[in-house]
């Protein structure tokens, strides 16, 4: 059975444009139970353009505008560089900075925990989860549900890769409480479930799954209605229906 986890936010369509040819900036690939996690990096970058669009202070704007830079090496599949940039292209008389510099220098403000979330994602694709959970932890302060929701997915994510599933299992619980669209929340519930399964807490898996069915209810044809129904099964509750 496969195990994907993944979701599409609708944006504008000039950002859309913008990003087009940043394919990579909307998955993050795990490797184990999930084979495949897909994070709301568009959103991100949406907020990280409104954001420096809407500051008249230039130290956000110019952060904003290092962000921007480095984004196109995600695509790239270039994680390395994109963590730590590259002393060697020079744009406006500087050398490109990485993710992790740009979530040093503004740690503390939005577009540093947007850097955090994105070297996040570059660390998890290098397999570093350990590395990754510090920057999606910080990801979480940011002010923007769509990034936090990212952040609590990374994280999850990367504990789950460290076998820390009953915390995992609350991280896809937060992220699902930051998110109406019935897809996205089913989604979330159910890796939670899975993972509180996975934690031995069958009482939380229980819980998480009847959510996810009771959500889908007139939804004969939910994905993951059904593969919490089987999940319910495997912790000793059965479906009537």
């Amino acid at each position: 059975m496969s195990k994907e986890q993944e979701f599409n936010e609708e944006i504008e369509e000039e950002i859309i444009e913008v990003y087009e040819e940043d394919d990579a900036i909307s998955q993050i690939k795990k490797y184990g139970t999930i084979v495949v996690v897909v994070l709301v990096v568009v959103a991100i970058a949406v907020f990280s353009y409104n954001y420096m669009n809407e500051q008249a202070d230039a130290e956000n704007a110019e952060a904003s505008k290092y962000l921007a830079r480095v984004v196109p090496l995600m695509a790239q599949g270039d994680f390395e560089k994109a963590l730590n940039g590259d002393v060697n292209i020079i744009i406006d008389n500087k050398p490109l900075i990485g993710f992790k510099d740009i979530a040093s220098t503004y740690a503390g403000s939005d577009v540093g925990a947007v850097a955090s979330f994105y070297a996040g994602k570059a660390l998890l694709m290098q397999g570093k989860f350990d590395e990754a959970k510090s920057y999606f932890e910080k990801a979480t302060s940011n002010e923007s549900n769509e990034v936090k929701v990212g952040a609590y997915n990374g994280l999850a994510a990367c504990q789950e890769e460290v076998g820390q599933f009953k915390e995992a299992s609350g991280n896809y619980e937060a992220a699902s409480n930051l998110v109406e669209q019935l897809e996205m929340k089913s989604k979330y519930l159910y890796f939670s479930g899975l993972t509180a399964e996975k934690a031995g807490d069958a009482s939380k898996a229980k819980s998480m799954y009847e959510k996810v069915i009771r959500m889908n209810s007139e939804n004969a044809y939910s994905e993951f209605g059904g593969l919490s129904s089987a999940g319910l099964e495997r912790v000793g509750t059965k479906i009537d229906g």
